[in-house]
């Protein structure tokens, strides 16, 4: 029994947590892992990580990435077809819309099932960046969202199963017609023994106190509505710092230049981007958690790793009205939502949790519960365990 994933991003692998844990519970079941990595950097032929034996491809193009698509749409199915016949691969899994339309039409031209493993709700991305300023900005990302549109429509079609993060986006699926028995929830939730294993002795203590944003950092973030917040809360708590740990480097400048205009560029922290464990360090060390993302399409159709890796460090996490986090966070008790833009009602949302104690450590410890009991990774792979074995007995 064998699997070749597909990862054709700038993440690439083995940065993407996701397709780590998939690989990883794919291999404890005794199946054979291939994963098929593009990146613009150059990479290993072969090598085996883990357990998956990774074929490195580099991208011909990397930007822009609508162009990057379309060239190397070119090359990509000779690397499918050639490992596919190689190890005798029955099922095609390929993660993310980039590139799901070619390794979904060779995997069902070569007569092999195919799973789409949808991240995020890519179509719902560029329908955001269409709200950005610019006549060619917006003729780009107009090209790009028909491209994503037909992909969709296309793969969805095609594709033995999809599998999405949250139950909004398997409604958006099946409003656009797509088969409620196709489509299979497989949320972002934390693998817990990695978490406890970084778990740090001193977490979240002293005088100050540290608000903190792990992830990307980019326009539908939301971190604008962050920064602005910030001195209305220093003005009542001026022991506050604010830590943005992340990559993003154009979003970054923004931001950087907004804290200056601000004032308070003494109080915020910019880390670029670090490893995992340096990142779940930093989050250990903050007091409150904080994901203020853009209310769009795409951000009510995914939820970030981010929120339960909080919500098992015990941290209270403060989070915009976009349908996943609140449903989340309400039904849990772990934290407090705020309107999504709104960068008064997010300081009055922080100052709340921050002069309260007891407060953020009965939110910590809700959160910490939920996790444990439900939204964890040895749950969810029951579901992404459960579709193979499903595929191999057809």
């Amino acid at each position: 029994m064998s699997t070749l994933m597909v990862l054709t991003t700038e993440m690439g692998f083995p940065s993407d947590i996701r397709v780590q844990k998939e690989a990883k519970a794919l291999l404890s079941c005794g199946y054979r892992v291939y994963l098929l990595s593009g990146s613009p950097e150059e990479l290993p032929q072969l090598q085996v990580v883990n357990g998956i034996n990774v074929y490195g491809i580099k991208l011909l193009w990397s930007r822009p990435l609508l162009l990057s698509i379309f060239v190397n749409h070119i090359t990509l199915p000779f690397h499918l077809i050639r490992r596919i016949k190689k190890h005798k691969i029955p099922i095609v899994h390929v993660h993310d819309l980039h590139y799901a339309l070619i390794a979904t039409v060779i995997g069902r031209i070569l007569y092999r099932k195919v799973v789409y493993d949808s991240h995020e709700d890519y179509v719902g991305m560029i329908m955001g960046h269409l709200q950005r300023k610019g006549l060619l900005r917006r003729i780009y990302f107009t090209i790009f969202l028909c491209y994503y549109i037909f992909s969709e429509r296309i793969v969805c079609r095609l594709a033995r199963k999809i599998i999405v993060v949250v139950e909004e986006n398997e409604n958006r699926l099946i409003k656009l017609n797509v088969p409620k028995d196709k489509i299979v929830v497989v949320s972002n939730t934390p693998d817990v023994d990695k978490l406890r294993k970084l778990s740090i002795s001193s977490t979240g203590k002293g005088r100050k106190i540290v608000i903190s944003y792990v992830g990307g950092i980019s326009y539908l973030r939301g971190l604008d509505t962050l920064i602005k917040a910030l001195p209305l809360i220093i003005r009542k708590n001026p022991e506050t710092r604010l830590l943005l740990v992340g990559d993003g480097e154009a979003a970054i400048t923004e931001l950087v230049k907004m804290s200056e205009q601000l004032g308070i560029e003494k109080h915020v922290t910019f880390t670029g981007w670090v490893s995992f464990d340096r990142a779940m360090k930093y989050m250990q060390e903050s007091h409150i958690g904080v994901i203020p993302h853009r209310s769009a399409p795409q951000t009510n159709n995914t939820v970030p790793h981010k929120l339960f890796q909080y919500m098992f460090y015990k941290k209270p996490v403060i989070v915009s009205d976009v349908k996943p986090l609140k449903r989340i966070v309400s039904e849990t008790g772990c934290g407090l939502v705020f309107r999504a833009g709104n960068h008064e009602e997010l300081a009055e949302r922080l100052l709340e949790v921050i002069n309260d104690a007891s407060k953020r450590e009965e939110m910590g410890e809700n959160g910490r519960r939920a996790v444990e009991t439900r939204y964890n990774w040895d749950n969810e792979q029951e579901k992404l365990l459960l579709v193979y074995e499903k595929l191999f007995s057809d």
